[in-house]
């Protein structure tokens, strides 16, 4: 009987402690799932709402980032809106807009005139004539100043009341070379910085130019005390020796080609050894690039250098632009108001030309590379970059086509197809363009016609000195522009067919 009660008493303690065991043991799985299933649903509720947060907060910034970008081509629109408008011909709305032009930097880079603003060093400047004299520094004059008579400008069925004479006095600019010590040098641009001063290329006047370099933010001139705050960036490189090649214009055709190619092929007569690297701007076209190839021999160490960029350099060989163009007129950009023609705003190097004339005339050239003897030369706003196009291009190129003259863009070609391209021109019709310089390689004699717009107080002496230094004739024929700014000379126009055709009879 005991044994029996004993038993009942160990089974039922047993099931007594196994129920407990299993009933805990389910609790503590089910504490365990929810528990675990209450961290996963809160980490993955937590990571979506971290990532749209993060998605949400990046949409933002990108929206908000690429409206900003995108501020300089919406004011620019509507600058050209306005223009345009009945608004445009109003004289204090021209005076705002070119205001807001030159103001650019200060409106449309705002980080950048900040950044200026805290973080700049100011130097006085000096024009280099200037700071060469006075320190007299040693220079080997590659080209001779020279006093010339060229004719005026010349204009098919109209009479331009800004050139009264017939002949104007012209100086030949000079070009030399020098060696200069410890110079920090600038990407994009022809300012140096020696000894604590910046100094400014030959030809420059900031009371009457404006640079690239200054529209974007990165240099401010007080005109007053003749002093220029520059943005306080670190040198990304140092050299012992190199060669002076960097540019405000090195991207454009015209500029690149009179101004800095003959830089180049004089290199050869400096006696500059080909170890010593030349410092270029990383812009450059290849097209540019094939240029060098072809007129300088043997092997160059090019260094590019990006925008703005500083490279300090112990020994700098350096040479003068062989021509100048002023980029922008400050007076114009400010009020509007064109400046009076004026023939000494452009400086050319007869020597310059020479150089570019002068080369070997092989086999390569005349062979493969089709030539015309009549050229009309095309161009586009896709190809150029920018206005001054033609409205009526298409029915004045077919005219041109009946008349037998070859047409082409230029600037679908390759350096050395522009160069024989124009080896037996004899009479070329163009738009003013960068691709008007490609005469240079044309033979003495051409016969030109330069279609352009015709704007108030219109200043046509760029190509029509050019042409005269080459030795061609040269007569325009003016087109009413499109735009309401009769002051811009970049405006899209508008060639009269009758006229082209009597202009096409004429040079028959």
């Amino acid at each position: 009987m005991i044994k029996r009660i004993g038993l009942k008493s160990f089974w039922t303690g047993r099931a007594l402690l196994l129920k407990s065991f299993w009933t805990g043991r389910a609790l503590l799985l089910k504490s365990f799932w929810t528990g675990r299933a209450l961290l996963l649903k809160s980490f993955w509720t937590g990571r979506a709402l971290l990532l749209k947060s993060f998605w949400t907060g990046r949409a933002i910034v990108y929206t908000v980032y690429f409206f900003l970008r995108s501020l300089p081509f919406r004011i620019s629109g509507a600058m050209e809106f306005l223009l345009n408008s009945r608004l445009g011909n109003l004289r204090f709305l021209l005076s705002l807009v070119r205001f807001l032009r030159l103001k650019r930097a200060r409106f449309l880079s705002l980080l950048n005139r900040f950044l200026l603003l805290k973080n700049s060093q100011t130097f006085i400047y000096e024009e280099f004539e200037s700071y060469a004299t006075s320190r007299n520094l040693d220079s080997l004059r590659i080209s001779q100043s020279l006093d010339i008579a060229l004719s005026a400008p010349r204009f098919l069925f109209t009479e331009e009341q800004t050139f009264v004479d017939s002949e104007f006095e012209f100086v030949l600019r000079e070009v030399d070379y020098r060696v200069l010590r410890n110079v920090e040098v600038f990407g994009r641009s022809e300012i140096l910085c020696i000894e604590n001063r910046i100094v400014l290329p030959l030809g420059y006047s900031p009371t009457k130019d404006v640079l690239p370099i200054e529209l974007d933010g990165e240099i401010d001139f007080n005109l007053v005390k003749k002093t220029a705050r520059v943005m306080n960036r670190k040198i990304t490189q140092s050299l012992e020796e190199a060669v002076h090649l960097l540019g405000s214009l090195t991207g454009n055709y015209a500029h690149w080609i009179l101004e800095f190619l003959p830089k180049f092929i004089a290199l050869s007569s400096l006696e500059i050894p080909s170890r010593i690297p030349i410092l270029i701007d990383d812009w450059l076209h290849p097209r540019f690039i094939e240029s060098i190839e072809y007129f300088v021999k043997g092997e160059r160490n090019l260094v590019k250098v990006g925008k703005y960029n500083r490279v300090l350099v112990e020994k700098l060989h350096f040479i003068d632009n062989f021509s100048y163009v002023p980029p922008m007129d400050r007076n114009f950009m400010l009020n509007g108001n064109p400046p009076p023609p004026d023939a000494s705003r452009y400086q050319f190097s007869s020597f310059g030309i020479e150089l570019l004339q002068f080369t070997d005339q092989n086999s390569e050239d005349r062979e493969g590379y089709e030539s015309h003897q009549k050229l009309f030369l095309i161009r586009t706003e896709k190809t150029s970059g920018n206005k001054r196009q033609i409205a009526n291009m298409l029915e004045i190129a077919e005219l041109a086509r009946l008349y037998g003259y070859f047409v082409v863009d230029p600037a679908e070609l390759s350096f050395r197809e522009q160069k024989a391209l124009f080896r037996e021109a004899r009479v070329v019709i163009s738009p003013l363009g960068a691709a008007m310089v490609n005469l240079v390689f044309a033979p003495k004699g051409c016969k030109v016609i330069a279609l352009s717009p015709r704007f108030e107080n219109g200043d046509y002496y760029y190509f029509s000195i050019l042409n005269s230094l080459l030795g061609h004739e040269l007569n325009y024929l003016l087109g009413n522009p499109i735009a309401k700014d009769r002051n811009n000379h970049n405006s899209n126009f508008k060639i009269d067919i009758g006229e082209f055709k009597v202009a096409l009879d004429l040079f028959r």
